[in-house]
């Protein structure tokens, strides 16, 4: 049975077509660092960065709370509206000269565009996109930092890179590399062509995870070639007709407005308030949907509605890897289950 959704399989290109990403992401003529994760990189610029405070949303993953390590700098949260979009009237009543404020593009989809005006009336603040999820998410840039976390969207096994669009960059990693841990789960699931032992690299995967820490390795060559040879565009259009079909079929679980749809996603999300079962049921028939997050590292008193998002919704996935087959595996299974 073909396994639908998971970790990338180590991906080797040939030779790209058409704009690579590694050119879409401006890592040929715009300044940048690059790490073993993305934690790693922010850590690198929360080290340079004066001020007090680094302002995360909610809603997000319990790893970027890491990247203060080794900083004094304090973590504070806001919230996010029901369409994922940053509170903007809680953010600018708080908001202090010198402080960081990160904003996500969840699943591919570019910021609110009242923050994305109002960071150009703060130069005061650093501004830092992440597009950890987004391999495109459309628009003017507008931030002063764009973190990227290529692992999350292509067939990569490692990277953490930070772009500046205007301010100082933290200086480059000297370290080597003294192991080659990092690209084990990758490259198992890419060796595995048939997907019969999905229990030794998915295993891997969790083990390589959970090990991840904040540290001042660069990121791999490997993962450097392959953003240098992968076809962007053919990935934006595999991914937008498949997020199109799960769009049409499933609209009454999508969360994300039906009528924004200029970014590249990384996966369908869907509500769901049976989610762990939803989950399990979908696994069952070999599909493999994603939790963002199964833990925040917001307070839940202080901020249900994140903490409620956390609990319902599941990610459906609509990456490069399939078609529309597979997207109609997807919705059968989904409304079978439901």
């Amino acid at each position: 049975m073909k396994k639908i959704g998971g970790f990338f399989a180590l991906d080797l290109p040939d030779q790209v077509a058409g704009r690579s990403v590694a050119a879409l992401w401006g890592l040929s003529d715009r300044p940048h660092v690059s790490y073993s994760n993305g934690r790693s990189g922010l850590n690198a610029l929360l080290k340079i960065r004066p001020g007090k405070c680094l302002w995360l949303p909610a809603y997000c993953c319990d790893s970027l709370a890491q990247a203060i390590e080794g900083t004094e700098l304090q973590i504070r949260y806001y919230p996010i509206t029901k369409t994922l979009a940053p509170d903007f009237e809680y953010l600018r009543g708080q908001l202090q000269a010198s402080d960081l404020v990160l904003v996500i593009n969840y699943f591919g989809r570019q910021a609110d565009l009242t923050v994305r005006a109002y960071a150009k009336t703060r130069p005061d603040i650093d501004w830092i996109e992440d597009r950890s999820q987004a391999l495109d998410p459309g628009g003017e840039d507008w931030a002063d930092y764009v973190l990227y976390s290529p692992r999350k969207l292509l067939g990569v096994p490692d990277g953490g890179i930070l772009v500046s669009l205007g301010k100082p960059l933290p200086s480059r990693s000297l370290a080597h590399r003294t192991n080659a841990d990092f690209i084990q789960a990758a490259l198992l699931r890419y060796e595995d062509i048939h997907e019969q032992d999905n229990a030794v690299w998915h295993l891997a995967n969790r083990n390589y995870e959970a090990a991840m820490a904040v540290n001042t390795k660069p990121m791999s060559r490997l993962t450097r070639h392959i953003l240098r040879t992968t076809d962007a565009g053919w990935i934006a259009e595999r991914r937008r007709a498949n997020y199109q079909y799960l769009l049409e079929t499933l609209a009454d679980l999508a969360v994300l407005p039906r009528d924004d749809f200029g970014f590249v996603p990384m996966g369908f999300p869907i509500l769901s308030k049976a989610r762990q079962d939803l989950a399990a049921q979908l696994a069952a028939q070999g599909i493999f949907a994603a939790h963002h997050w199964p833990s925040l590292p917001s307070s839940a008193r202080d901020f249900p509605e994140a903490h409620q998002f956390a609990e319902r919704i599941l990610t459906l996935p609509c990456d490069q890897r399939y078609d529309q087959d597979d997207m109609a595996q997807i919705v059968a299974a989904v409304r079978g289950a439901l």
